[in-house]
């Protein structure tokens, strides 16, 4: 009960429980709207959407639409980002903001950007239409069950005790610098890559540890693509890991008999697929390897057309 889970892990069970408290507590949006200085106390919510995609701006922490008594048809949403301790990203709020600014021009009518973390939180909250921290939220939470809610807000309150130990991650220049020369490469190697793939904006600042870069790829939504620089000191190999939004026993079906070369297939997550491929490991120690992301750029594009063959164009039925 009192296990610390990984950063990762605890980020993902505090979108989990958001999303079981918009959806499943009618009052919770009021009481959260009005943490936020946003009065809609009819507030009902019309869908939760857990890491929504951002179009081409990359995937959000979780989207609440949801209707009021207002006079209009569409309706209104609230953009989420949750963070513990990690440093602030590279235009995040911006991302969300032009993201609200496209759908409210069409679909909805307004949405608020909203971060939540602990209290003692610092990063970007400026950036952002409104802030709400755990503390606040732990306060709001309502359940008939009294062991139920004490269950919830400990939940909250681990996350708290970690970011009040840990602080927000500590930025580690070679890192900036190595990831700052490989999105120069990409940059430069883009004008051949780009209607196939896109990576992910490069941030401000990066702690020693973060060693992923994201990729997209246009017009699919049910997958991406990551690159670790590097896994372990023993294995001294980096991966690509290219993650499908699929359950691995359909993924397995349609790629049966012709999988993608050296790689492997692991469940990810609940409800997703990753294909790993090894390549050679890049250090910030060392900094950046041409030749590793020539490797690296390869691959994915290869792995891109061997998906939209054997996955997209595949119809399968599972029994």
């Amino acid at each position: 009960m009192n296990t610390i889970l990984r950063k990762l892990a605890q980020e993902v069970e505090i979108d989990h429980l958001l999303s079981e408290e918009f959806a499943c507590d009618p009052g919770f949006l009021p009481r959260f709207l009005a943490a936020c200085d946003i009065p809609a106390p009819t507030a009902e919510v019309i869908d939760v959407v857990p890491e929504p995609v951002l179009g081409g701006l990359g995937y959000g922490d979780l989207l609440v639409l949801y209707k009021t008594s207002d006079d209009t048809s569409r309706p209104s949403s609230i953009l989420i980002e949750n963070k513990i301790n990690s440093a602030p990203g590279n235009r995040q709020a911006a991302r969300y903001q032009e993201y609200a600014n496209i759908q409210t021009a069409s679909n909805w009518h307004y949405c608020r950007i909203i971060l939540v973390a602990p209290q003692n939180y610092i990063g970007e909250r400026s950036e952002f239409d409104a802030f709400i921290s755990y503390e606040s939220i732990m306060r709001i939470m309502e359940n008939a069950s009294e062991s139920r809610l004490l269950y919830r807000r400990a939940i909250l309150q681990r996350a708290i005790i970690k970011q009040s130990t840990s602080g927000v991650g500590i930025p580690d220049q070679d890192m900036l610098q190595l990831r700052r020369d490989y999105h120069s490469f990409f940059d430069i190697r883009g004008i051949y890559y780009a209607n196939k793939f896109n990576i992910e904006r490069l941030k401000g600042a990066y702690a020693a540890g973060e060693s992923w870069n994201y990729f997209y790829i246009p017009g699919i939504e049910d997958a991406y693509i990551r690159h670790r620089l590097w896994t372990t000191i023993a294995d001294k190999v980096g991966k690509i890991d290219f993650i499908i939004r699929r359950p691995i026993e359909e993924v397995t079906l349609l790629i049966s008999g012709n999988p993608y070369p050296s790689s492997t297939l692991e469940t990810y997550g609940n409800y997703e697929t990753k294909i790993c491929v090894d390549v050679p490991e890049m250090r910030q120690k060392d900094g950046f390897n041409q030749a590793v992301a020539e490797i690296v750029f390869s691959h994915i594009d290869r792995m891109i057309s061997w998906y939209k063959e054997m996955i997209i164009n595949t119809p399968v039925r599972l029994e």
